[in-house]
């Protein structure tokens, strides 16, 4: 579904991303962790396309998209979310998610909010049956703020799917969440990939998440990849341990 080759990113002298390369099969879950500066974030803007590379090639589902602008790398099914909520808080949780259908569909501006206009029933439509599909059709009403930030989390993914994505890139989705609203997270991610058949790759902190449910785990250290391989694989790497915290071990408590 993704595929990385050599991918280089440079900030005048500074390597934020050296040679990186890897692979992410579809309907998998590719996990990427590091210490903070280690270039996750600058990694997903230049997938994301909101960065070039100096060097290196981008394949999105057998598209060669290295130089291709945002809205493109959208319309070939990738989708991003971002570590700070996003919604819009003046509309509704189902206007919010009406939102993501921008990717595929071209009302314009002047119709897009009219309740009369059998487009924008059609998409209300689509956006509450993904609201019940995620446990959210009882707040389709609701305001962002209303919210818990789990349950905001979860309407930005459902803004993701309006936009029928083959992929989607999380930065940090756990990030603010507590203990079950983290759980509940893996669960919907893991969801998403097995049932919706969505590959998946995020960044993330929140070791008993990224281990529970990556398949593969990409570590980064100072933008070179010091290691991918399985949840195992990465929590029995000294080399990994060390690069996090000097020799103690951050996986000590995942079952």
């Amino acid at each position: 579904m993704l595929r990385l080759e050599n991918v280089s990113k440079n900030f005048g002298g500074i390597k934020a991303i050296d040679n990186v390369s890897f692979r992410v099969p579809q309907e998998t879950i590719l996990g990427i962790i590091g210490p903070n500066g280690a270039g996750k974030t600058t990694l997903f803007n230049l997938i994301s396309g909101v960065l070039k590379p100096c060097k290196g090639e981008i394949i999105l589902n057998g598209h060669q998209i290295t130089k291709a602008p945002p809205y493109l790398r959208s319309r070939l099914g990738l989708s991003r979310t971002f570590q700070n909520i996003s919604l819009y808080k003046e509309l509704s949780v189902l206007e919010n998610v009406v939102i993501g259908a921008c990717t595929w569909t071209r009302p314009n501006l002047k119709n897009l909010f009219q309740f009369n206009n059998l487009t924008y029933k059609n998409l209300l439509k689509k956006a509450q049956m993904l609201l019940e599909l995620l446990n959210l059709s009882d707040k389709a009403n609701y305001f962002p703020e209303q919210l818990s930030y789990g349950h905001q989390r979860t309407v930005e993914i459902a803004r993701s799917l309006m936009g029928k994505p083959k992929i989607i890139l999380l930065d940090e989705p756990a990030a603010g969440l507590n203990n079950q609203e983290s759980e509940n997270l893996a669960q919907l991610l893991l969801f998403l990939k097995k049932n919706l058949k969505i590959t998946l790759v995020i960044i993330e902190h929140d070791m008993d998440v990224i281990m529970n449910i990556s398949d593969q785990i990409l570590v980064l250290i100072e933008g070179q990849t010091l290691l991918q391989g399985s949840p195992q694989e990465v929590q029995k790497n000294p080399e990994v341990i060390k690069a996090y915290l000097g020799a103690e071990n951050i996986f000590e408590d995942i079952p």
